[in-house]
């Protein structure tokens, strides 16, 4: 074996090339070869002819435009004079649409109107070219249109030109660094500084791991699997948010351990694989695969071997296996839960592709509003970065600024998309729900309102949070900026999948819009509307609602408005309002007595009804009731402690704050419902020492 010493240089053929397309005469010396040489100083391979073309064949350069990764189109005012240069953006056209190559263009002291639609002298060249050869018209003009509808870099005699090839320079590094990663190749700087000083490449875990933080995670998860354990089998599920790292750090772990095992195996994509064509073919693979990793990936295809046999020499072995992308988590023992980053790791995650080096100090209070967006997330800080590097300070500020409400990358997009999708229609309408009406709410309350389960054991919404959708923290509800983001991203698509739940509408403009047209109100899931935005009086009529037949949420509220005032309402309905129910109305002084007969109901705010003069018997799964400020209310039908006592939920809440009219009767009930909750809360916990010691 030969031996490289560290003077050597290792020549690599010629990749990533940027293959630049434009009118030699006009600007070969001066604003190309400032771009070339820039190029070439961040180590970039860039074809560009400097020779005269006379006597080469054109496929010589469709070759080198193939083999390229960016080809760079300066497009200007001479540039239509030369059928080499529109020939060659016909193939670039071609080599896109391949999804083989990308272009950038650059506008140089030509507007792209005038390219586009090929005015004054562009389109007098462009027409001579063509009477030169007719046969290349509609390919030319096909290729100039198409160039025009790219965004590219527009170079006037006011631009600062240094300014332009520097930002054409980092674009370009951009995305060859995007390249190198999906094709798991080097730069040839990468490759030389990878050579040591004794000739042997370095191994892999002296180089600096793709995933910051992992060195923690991998000591957590070995010590959940305990290899040093004589369990016959022992199952580890290791969950998290799609994106995560969870498959990163379950390689790591095979890649540590798999040597200390005479079988193993990784098996990818078991969602997929598991639902066509089947568990049985998944079933054979996996066999299969153990048994190879024994022979070092060979296997004697020549011998029938049938399953019960390959299971029992299998049975006499320690195996390790990876089952990636697992949707369900029957049969685990227990699980490891991959959490986000770090804030400290984070940041350097994110600095690793944001910043060539180390974060610039005035950029420094930036990139941590942007790793706190993140929440840690590896996928998310990657693709942010990778957006953010050698943009100005601007850029950044106006990216964070939009963050939210602008659509996050389609990378991410079909990441988190994996959980979502497997939800049924039902789930996915409470994700979006939670996501847009409930978000940091009290978990109780929102389940008391979007749980359809009889169960009390079963929780919709704590699926969703199985499936990392949302969290639940301190009895709220969270959904993360990241996941927010992202449903917020579906919200506004015009899909069918989404219209057909109906729109939840938050924006008062919107909502108002709505609430005049009665055409549009069709197909109206919720609205949430803060009267604070509703400067002046607005008069609606009595049907407003009327066919709002799939209308599942409404409030009105004024965030501005303090606890203890009263809240305003701007919103006036001069002949009433037509309910389903006749007996409600905008104002009240009873409930219908046949409220008692809703055995789903949980949740009943009856906050500052003032003209309420009395409760009927209600229902006993009711949990939450607030009649807080109900300052008429006198009498109430229903034993406090009798309801209590039936549902035995201890974490159930009945407010009579400002209550000031309330009978003897109603009283004694509500201190009788106060005594019995405290002995639910006192025997609940007693019960929790209990199990504890034991």
């Amino acid at each position: 074996m030969s031996m490289v010493s560290s003077s050597n240089v290792v020549h690599q053929p010629l990749e990533h090339q940027v293959f630049i397309n434009f009118r030699g005469k006009e600007l070969r010396g001066s604003f190309v070869s400032h771009l070339v040489k820039a190029l070439k100083t961040e180590g970039i391979n860039v074809f560009i002819d400097n020779n005269t073309r006379m006597g080469k064949d054109l496929k010589i350069f469709f070759k080198e435009i193939e083999d390229s990764c960016i080809a760079i189109a300066v497009i200007s005012s001479l540039y239509s004079e030369s059928r080499w240069c529109l020939n060659e953006l016909a193939k670039i056209r071609e080599c896109v649409n391949k999804k083989t190559l990308e272009v950038f263009p650059v506008f140089y002291k030509v507007s792209v109107d005038t390219v586009k639609n090929r005015r004054h002298m562009f389109g007098a060249n462009f027409d001579r070219s063509v009477k030169e050869d007719h046969t290349k018209r509609k390919a030319w003009k096909r290729a100039l249109t198409f160039v025009t509808k790219k965004k590219g870099e527009i170079v006037d005699e006011n631009s600062d030109e240094v300014q332009v090839i520097n930002k054409i320079v980092n674009d370009v590094k951009i995305k060859l660094e995007e390249v190198r990663r999906e094709k798991g190749t080097k730069s040839p700087k990468e490759n030389i500084r990878e050579v040591s000083k004794g000739g042997e490449p370095m191994s892999s875990s002296a180089q600096t791991s793709p995933f910051i933080g992992i060195t923690t995670r991998l000591q957590q998860l070995e010590e959940k699997l305990d290899f040093e354990l004589d369990e016959a089998t022992r199952v580890i599920g290791v969950v998290g948010m799609p994106g995560i790292g969870k498959t990163i750090l379950a390689k790591k772990l095979l890649e540590k351990w798999g040597p200390e095992f005479l079988n193993i195996m990784f098996l990818d994509d078991i969602r997929k694989k598991s639902k066509s064509p089947g568990f049985d073919k998944l079933h054979k693979d996996l066999l299969h695969g153990l048994i190879r990793s024994a022979q070092d990936g060979k296997e004697n295809k020549d011998i029938e071997v049938s399953l019960e046999s390959l299971k029992a020499k299998l049975s006499k072995s320690k195996v390790f296996i990876v089952l990636d992308d697992v949707s369900e988590k029957e049969m685990v023992d227990e699980t490891y839960l991959v959490s986000g980053l770090s804030d400290e790791d984070g940041f350097k995650y994110f600095e690793k592709h944001a910043f060539s080096g180390c974060c610039e100090p005035s950029f420094k209070k930036l990139a941590k509003e942007f790793v706190d967006y993140s929440r840690g997330h590896p996928l998310a800080l990657k693709e942010l970065g990778r957006e953010l590097l050698g943009k100005d300070k601007a850029y950044w500020e106006s990216k964070l600024e939009t963050l939210a409400k602008s659509p996050i990358s389609n990378t991410i997009q079909d990441v988190l998309r994996t959980p979502y999708d497997d939800l049924s229609k039902h789930h996915k309408d409470l994700f979006l729900d939670v996501a847009r009406f409930f978000r940091f709410e009290d978990g109780y309350h929102v389940r008391s309102l979007l749980d359809s389960s009889v169960h009390e054991n079963v929780s919709e919404i704590r699926n969703l949070a199985d499936k990392f959708l949302i969290n639940i923290c301190g009895g709220r509800l969270e959904v993360n900026d990241l996941m927010y983001t992202f449903a917020m991203g579906l919200e506004s698509q015009p899909s069918s999948e989404n219209s057909t739940s109906g729109r939840r509408l938050f924006n008062h403009r919107d909502i108002i819009t709505i609430l005049r047209n009665n055409e549009e109100a069709t197909k109206i899931r919720g609205m949430f509307l803060d009267m604070s935005e509703i400067p002046k009086k607005i008069s609606l009529g009595s049907d407003t609602f009327k066919e709002m037949n799939d209308l599942r949420y409404l409030k009105f509220f004024d965030s501005s408005c303090t606890k203890d005032s009263e809240a305003k309402c701007n919103l006036n309905f001069p002949n009433g309002l037509d309910f389903t129910l006749q007996e409600i109305r905008n104002s009240f002084r009873s409930l219908p007595k046949n409220i008692s007969f809703l055995y789903n109901l949980k949740w009943l705010d009856l906050k500052y009804c003032e003209q309420l003069i009395s409760l009927p018997v209600l229902p006993p799964s009711l949990h939450w009731l607030d009649a807080h400020g109900c300052v008429a209310l006198e009498d109430i039908e229903s034993p406090m402690a009798l309801i209590l006592a039936e549902t035995e939920h201890s974490h159930s809440t009945f407010a009579f704050t400002n209550c000031t009219k309330l009978d003897q009767v109603a009283k004694n009930g509500i201190i009788s419902y106060v005594w019995r909750k405290i002995q639910l809360m006192s025997d609940a916990l007693a019960h929790q020492e209990k199990v504890l010691h034991h």
